[in-house]
């Protein structure tokens, strides 16, 4: 990816050329075939996952799942979380048992 480039600092050239065109198709490569190993890494993990698990995952992926940890803790829109609150929030989201969860309802 460099190599063309070092060729033209060395020749003393100005003029780029095709040689952007180049390193764009590169990067493009690059991209793509470090998307698809991330791919193929998921689901060889996803097979070796619980099905609790697996479904924590496949919720966790959908498009808008994460929004609630970014909006603005409004009160008067009712976005306001206390502590006890947001950390319930984390557990019922990674599945984890809430730990101020009572063993009975009163």
């Amino acid at each position: 990816m460099t190599e063309p480039l070092s060729k033209l600092i060395l020749s003393q050239q100005k003029h780029l050329g095709d040689i952007l065109h180049q390193q764009e198709s590169l990067k493009s490569i690059i991209k793509k075939q470090k998307n698809l190993l991330i791919q193929t890494n998921a689901k060889q993990l996803e097979t070796k996952l619980s099905t609790n698990l697996k479904r924590a995952v496949e919720l966790a992926k959908e498009k808008g799942s994460s929004t609630w940890l970014t909006v603005l803790p409004l009160e008067e829109h009712d976005f306001f979380l206390s502590k006890s609150e947001f950390h319930d929030a984390l557990c019922l989201r990674f599945g984890w048992r809430p730990f101020s969860l009572a063993d009975q309802c009163p």
